[in-house]
């Protein structure tokens, strides 16, 4: 085992960073050793020997060489606080002795030309110096660094020259030249982020002298934590008597990557706020990546600009967290993290309650959870106020672990007074939110008590309506005057019973709910703690519904706004109703007046006032506060440049609306602005003035007595009913002074109340109410014994806001009548009317009436006049008076127009299945009173049609509604109804016609208009009694003689004709007419019999036959044609023959033979050749002429002699007949028999019999 030295310089074995060994002064012994290494694990404490040995030799060299490098350039890479170890190895004889050095190579000699600079040390060798100084020029890239940078690391700045003078100069950013001057100055640039350095081989520094952590260990040089100082060009200098030479070693230290988070550890921002993190990443090794953001251990994508900063621009709760920023280069990686934490947060609600509609009796419970930093508070409102104080409401609120805040209420049994808007709101020093719900409790309307309320003049005011009970149909406010007796009553009801009609109070003056219309209570019992007899106030109230001007709004919901309350028009008593649709009611009534804790307080307004500004040193100053508005108590309150008034300022409150300020003589130090601020309960203003003083005035010439000098008064901008006064101060003047007041340049009336107070140096005049009469010119006159007089003039001015002189009121006209709205109003300046008419659903929509619109009529004074009052100019009009002093005035007003019955529709059908009911409607849209009578074809329904016919009669809402039922509707149903009704203004008539839909009746006046002989053309007339739609008519036909029921049809359409074809000539048929609807078919027309015309038959005779009876007669029978083929009576034939045979080929020779009553016939041929062939046809004829020839049959008379015939009977279908002659000619028919008689004989053939042959 060897004992490895760590770095001392006298050891023989060392084991470098990289795990080679070092052996120094090897000498003969060494070649006998082998060498192994042992690799230990710092964990597990395991060892590993290697498996072969090293052993090497040693050789004597006795020949002199220069030294010989193993490595020419070598080049090492190190981690930074790391050992590193730079080897500097060569060979030669005798052994080289070792050198090292970083930048200019140095001599032993040369190291006291060495110059120290902020961060090295630089030498260049004098042996070198001369020659070189003009050409060596050292360029130093800069990577990364400005100029200012640059400069701001104290190393450069522009122009710095070093001690022995050398200039360095910034040739373009980024690059700075070095250039030597003849004098060498040693001078070392160590900048952070270098990216070249100055490759010259004359930059070396001795090392030895400049750094406790580098020594030289033999050949080696060990530096301990290694930094990026010390990277760079290394150079070892190996020399012996033979030479030197020279290794070049480069040093490459790299740093471990670090990340730094701005800001660093716990970053707090307000919700809603911007948060802004940025990942600072410094160390030289190269990473792959860039970095990675994670938020609470998950990875999130890059937000904002770049990947070195994370930007959250609207913090939300979700984003408090654990950020971190990780960066990983090719063997390193590092992490930082900073803690989200929420600031001030807005509050949040997490969870809401809803609508909800309950029937009175079970418990309810409703919350509300909220979040927010601080932790947020919770209250309850219902309808705007306070919950209800009471057993039933129980109202709880806590904190979660997770700072939520949880506040619910409960209500048990609840009851129909507790319906209404619930609110919850949470709030705490960031803000507020809220959430409102309704719960909906069925029930009759009620109305909970309103609290105090308290208006500002000037201001606006909201007054919501508590009402309960559901459904509610209608909310309405009033305000009017009311009268109020008392009278003793028995105490019958429990709570007091009130009457739409009479207005009863409720006994103890609760919110009171209407019962009933009919003034009916649920709950007749009293209870037992009331006395038998109460003291019952009766109201009796002259009341406008609301609104009756521009300034006041009335909300679906409830909600009264009265905007820019005005003290005088505001006040009163102001009702809300609540009404449900079935009439049901409830009130409550809210007094606004000055006499109670529900008033309008006018806040308090200052009259502007000014020091002159010719005031001197010595002179008198004075200023008056006075508040000219404003209820009673006013505290008025002086300061100087925001502080108290000085000592030597004179304060004195001249009653409760004035406070004066004076200042017997001026010093330079009561110059400043003076503020008078007044306030009362409603609100506070305030008024500023600066006071200059000017320099010593110059003596007056006169040197007996100074005549006096007033300073100017203003009485400013006022209104009538306003308190004013001004103050009339002698600046200068020697006593004893007079002073007087005129108006106009006449002494002030008595009969105006204007009062004057004076005392030795000034005086003031007051009017305590402005009014119209106070307008004019106000001097004040001041006079001395100098015998001269000084006078300042002011005018008042007195703007008076509109009062009405002729107010418009609601008219009521029938239509067609002329209606004149007078709207007349006076004040200062004059007031400038304008008519405005209601549009929309909500008294705030309105459009203005000009002189274009249809019907109107604007005069100058401010009448509107309606010609001809139409339907359409029913409604609300505002007439508003303003001339910009106060709120104005504004009237709002009704025109009702009486309009007689009206129906929007004047005729109109009805159907209706026979044996189902129908229902007639009359709507008639008017004013009331109105009736409705049923007409009949303009007559009243009978008596005796009751009870199937029964009317129902309602009042509507605008209208009037008649209901005319039937019931089991007949036929003879159908019909004109009218309708009439009447009201005092105009009648009007509706017609509906009435169709009972059954089957049609029968069609009428059946007849023929053209017959043929195979077609009949019909034509009808449509049924009576029917007034339902005919979709078709059927034709049913069949002839006379058939007795079947079946008839064959024809659809005709909806046509009132038709044509039948298909028939036969000569025929008798039965024709009618049948009508369809949707029902089915109605009953058939009359029956009408028609026969067409004939036409020659069209069959020829049948089973003709021909018998010869004589040598020159021939008897032909045949029967009648087919009996469809007749087409007609047959009245007789014609029968034809000719001879047949012998190539004669002749035409027929008729003869004419009537007709049998059978129609068939006979007939005896006479006249004719013997033993000859003749073809016989017949044809039948009637009156129209002949019909078709029968087919021809062929007959042969007999020869001459008679011979008689014999006759054979059999009973079979073949036989022989026997004993006939020789060689003759035979003529055989055949036919059948019954016992009825002979049967038609077959027609001939004819045969010859064989020759006798020999025998």
């Amino acid at each position: 085992m060897l004992k490895v030295s760590d770095y001392v310089p006298d050891g023989k074995y060392h084991m470098l960073p990289s795990g080679e060994l070092l052996i120094r002064r090897v000498d003969e012994s060494d070649k006998y050793r082998s060498y192994q290494c042992r690799a230990v694990n710092r964990l597990t404490g395991a060892s590993l020997l290697s498996v072969g040995t090293a052993r090497f030799s040693v050789t004597d060299s006795r020949v002199v060489s220069t030294p010989r490098p193993i490595d020419k350039q070598v080049t090492i890479h190190a981690r930074k606080d790391q050992t590193v170890v730079l080897p500097c190895f060569a060979e030669g004889n005798p052994p080289p002795t070792y050198k090292l050095r970083n930048g200019h190579l140095v001599e032993e000699t040369d190291r006291k030309n060495t110059a120290s600079s902020r961060k090295g040390v630089v030498v260049v060798p004098e042996a070198i110096k001369a020659e070189k100084a003009l050409e060596d020029i050292c360029i130093i890239k800069l990577v990364g660094l400005s100029p200012l940078t640059l400069a701001q690391t104290g190393l450069w700045s522009k122009d710095q020259k070093c001690r022995c003078s050398d200039k360095v100069t910034f040739q373009s950013p980024g690059r700075v030249t070095w250039m030597p001057p003849a004098d060498i100055c040693y001078l070392r640039l160590l900048l952070p982020r270098e990216d070249d350095i100055c490759k010259d081989r004359h930059q070396l520094r001795v090392i030895t002298e400049t750094d406790d952590r580098m020594f030289v260990v033999g050949e080696c040089l060990a530096i301990l934590h290694v930094d990026e100082g010390d990277a760079g060009r290394w150079v070892c200098v190996a020399n012996n008597t033979a030479g030197v030479e020279r290794i070049d070693l480069t040093l490459q230290v790299t740093s471990s990557i670090s990340i730094m988070i701005q800001p660093s550890g716990q970053l707090t921002v307000d919700v809603g706020g911007r948060a802004e993190m940025q990942c600072i990443v410094t160390g030289s090794l190269v990473h792959t990546s860039s970095p990675i953001w994670l938020k609470d251990g998950h990875v999130i994508g890059p937000v904002g600009t770049s990947l070195e900063k994370l930007i959250l621009e609207n913090v939300q709760r979700d984003d408090a967290g654990m950020y971190q920023c990780i960066v990983r280069g090719e063997d390193d990686s590092a992490q930082s993290f900073v803690q989200l934490q929420l600031g001030a947060a807005h509050p949040q609600l997490l969870y809401k309650f809803i609508n909800q509609t309950l029937q009175p009796g079970p418990p309810v419970s409703i919350k509300c959870i909220a979040t927010g930093n601080p932790t947020p508070h919770i209250i309850w409102h219902l309808d705007g106020f306070p919950l209800p104080q009471n057993e039933r409401f129980v109202i709880g609120q806590y904190v979660t672990l997770h700072g939520d805040v949880i506040s619910h209420v409960n209500i048990s049994n609840v009851q129909v007074e507790d319906g209404g808007i619930y609110q919850c709101t949470a709030s705490n020093r960031v803000g507020e939110i809220s959430h409102s719900a309704d719960m909906r409790v069925y029930g009759l309307p009620f109305i909970r008590p309103m609290p105090n309320i308290s208006a500002v003049a000037g201001e606006p005011l909201y007054i919501a309506c508590p009402v309960a009970g559901y459904p509610i149909e209608l909310i309405i406010w009033e305000k009017g005057g009311m009268e109020q007796w008392s009278k003793k009553v028995p105490n019958k009801f429990a709570r007091g019973v009130v009457f739409v009609a009479h207005g009863i109070v409720p006994a103890r003056f609760r919110p009171f709910t209407m019962l009933s219309s009919r003034g009916q209570s649920s709950d007749e019992t009293a209870p037992p703690s009331t006395p038998p007899y109460l003291q019952n106030s009766w109201l009796k109230h002259d009341s406008h519904r609301l609104p009756t001007n521009r300034r006041q709004h009335v909300f679906p919901n409830g909600t009264l706004l009265l905007e820019n309350v005005q003290k005088d028009a505001d006040k009163g008593e102001y009702r809300c109703r609540a009404s449900n649709n079935q009439g049901q009611s409830a009130s409550q009534i809210l007094p606004l007046n000055c006499f109670t804790s529900s008033y309008v307080a006018v806040p308090p307004r200052i009259a502007p006032f000014s020091f002159q500004t010719d005031l001197h040193l010595g002179d008198r100053a004075g200023v008056q506060c006075f508040i000219t508005k404003g209820d009673l108590p006013l505290k008025i309150e002086w300061q100087k440049d925001g502080a108290p008034i000085e000592a030597d300022v004179g304060v004195r409150q001249l009653g409760e609306h004035i406070s004066s300020l004076s200042i017997e003589s001026l010093r330079p130090h009561h110059a400043g602005i003076y503020k008078c601020q007044a306030s009362n309960s409603a609100a506070q203003d305030s008024h500023s003035s600066r006071l200059l003083v000017n320099g010593k005035q110059p003596l007056s010439l006169s040197k007996l007595l100074i005549p006096p000098r007033i300073g100017p008064f203003t009485f400013g901008e006022l209104i009538e009913g306003v308190r004013t006064q001004v103050q009339c101060v002698i600046q200068a003047g020697d006593p004893p002074l007079t002073l007087k007041w005129l108006k106009d340049d006449e002494i002030l009336p008595l009969e105006l109340g204007i009062q004057v107070t004076q005392d030795t140096y000034s005086s003031t005049l007051a009017i305590p109410r402005v009014s119209r009469m106070h307008a004019g010119n106000y001097t004040c006159i001041a006079g001395n014994p100098a015998a001269k007089t000084a006078s300042v003039t002011a005018q008042l001015v007195v703007s008076v806001p509109p009062r009405w002189v002729a107010e418009p009121r609601d008219h009521k006209v029938s239509r067609d009548e002329t209606v004149m709205f007078h709207c007349q109003a006076e004040g200062f300046p004059n007031p400038t009317l304008i008519w405005r008419k209601i549009i929309g659903r909500h008294p705030s929509e309105y459009q203005d009436v000009t002189v274009r619109s249809r019907g109107l009529q604007l005069f100058s004074n401010g009448t509107l006049y309606i010609r001809q009052a139409l339907p359409e100019h029913q409604g609300q009009y505002l007439c508003e008076a303003t001339n910009g002093v106060g709120a104005g005035l504004s009237a709002l007003v009704t025109l009702t127009v009486h309009v007689p019955p009206m129906f929007e529709v004047k005729s109109t059908q009805a159907t209706v299945r026979r044996g189902a009911s129908q229902t007639l409607q009359c709507q008639a849209h008017g004013d009331g009173p109105m009736s409705i009578v049923w007409q009949r074809e303009d007559m009243r329904l009978p008596a005796q049609l009751k009870p199937r016919y029964d009317v129902k009669e309602t009042t509507i809402k605008g209208g009037f509604l008649s209901e005319l039922h039937i019931s089991n509707t007949v036929k003879s149903d159908s019909g004109t109804f009218n309708c009439i009704a009447k009201n005092p203004f105009g009648r009007s008539e509706r017609t509906v016609h009435l169709q009972v839909q059954d089957a049609p009746g029968r069609p009428q006046d059946l007849r023929v208009l053209d017959c043929g002989s195979r077609r009949v053309k019909l034509a009808w007339l449509d049924p009576t009694d029917d007034r339902s739609p005919i979709l078709q008519y059927i034709v049913q036909y069949q002839q006379e003689s058939h007795l079947s029921a079946n008839w064959q049809t024809m659809a005709a359409g909806t046509e009132l004709f038709a044509t039948i074809s298909g028939l036969q000539p000569a025929t008798h048929y039965k024709f009618r007419v049948v009508a369809e609807n949707e029902l089915g078919a109605g009953e058939p027309s009359e029956n009408i019999v028609v026969r067409t015309e004939g036409e020659a038959p069209t069959g020829e005779p049948q089973s003709l036959s021909v018998t010869a009876i004589a040598s020159d007669q021939l008897r032909v029978s045949w029967t009648a044609p087919v009996q469809n083929l007749w087409n007609g009576e047959i009245l007789g034939y014609y029968v034809g023959y000719r001879e047949h045979g012998l190539g004669r080929a002749g035409g027929y020779n008729f003869t004419t033979v009537s007709a049998k009553s059978s129609g068939s016939g006979a007939a005896l041929l006479t006249g004719l050749k013997k033993y000859r062939k003749y073809g016989v046809v017949v044809q039948a004829f009637n009156e129209k002429g002949p019909g078709p020839t029968s087919n021809e049959v062929i007959a042969q008379t007999l020869e001459d002699g008679h011979i008689e015939a014999e006759t054979k009977v059999t009973s079979e279908i073949n036989t022989e007949l026997h004993g006939l002659q020789k060689y003759s000619n035979y003529s055989i028919q055949v036919w059948a028999y019954t016992k009825i008689g002979d049967g038609v004989k077959s027609n001939p053939i004819f045969c010859v019999t064989d020759e006798d042959g020999k025998e």
